[in-house]
C-alpha cells in the first residue's frame, strides 16, 4: 500500500484463517490495548519492514479485545507487530480509525498543498514548513 492509497476493509473472517493465510513477509499491526511499541514508533519502522508486493495492515480486535488464546497466538506470529495507541481504551470502530489517521499522518500525503490553495505559505514544501512552524518544539 502506497500512502495515498485507499485502504480496504476485508470481509470478517475467523482471526486464525487470517492468520493462517497470512504471508510471513507483510506486516501485521495489531492494535493491542495491553501495550506494544507505541504506533508512532511502529509506523516509522514499516518501510524496513514491508516489501512492495505484501502490504502491511492494521489489525483490531472485538470490543473487549482479543481473548488470552488470540493474543497468544498473535504474539507467537513473527509477522505481527504488537502497537499501542496509549493510555486509553477506544471501541473497537474508533481505534481502527483512529489508527488510520495516525498512519495518513505519518506516511499520507497529508503534508503535500493543493495547487494555488490559500492555506500554502510562501517558501513552504513538504519538506519544508512555512516559518510560522519552523520552530515548533526547538525551544
Amino acid at each position: 500500500m502506497r500512502p495515498t492509497d485507499d485502504p480496504s476493509v476485508a470481509a470478517p473472517r475467523p482471526l486464525a484463517e487470517i492468520l493462517n493465510d497470512w504471508p510471513d513477509s507483510a506486516v501485521l499491526l495489531m492494535m493491542d490495548e495491553r501495550g506494544g511499541a507505541p504506533i508512532v514508533d511502529a509506523l516509522a519502522h514499516l518501510p524496513r519492514f514491508c516489501p512492495d508486493t505484501h502490504p502491511p495492515a492494521l489489525l483490531v480486535g472485538p470490543e473487549g479485545g482479543f481473548s488470552a488464546e488470540e493474543a497468544a497466538d498473535l504474539a507467537s506470529r513473527r509477522f505481527v507487530v504488537r502497537v499501542s495507541m496509549g493510555p486509553r481504551i477506544l471501541r473497537a470502530e474508533t481505534a481502527a480509525i483512529a489508527a488510520l489517521a495516525c498512519w495518513q499522518a505519518f506516511a499520507g500525503d497529508w503534508r503535500q498543498r493543493l495547487a494555488g490553495s490559500p492555506t500554502a505559505s510562501p517558501g513552504a514544501t513538504p519538506d519544508q514548513p512555512s516559518e510560522k512552524f519552523r520552530h515548533v518544539g526547538t525551544e
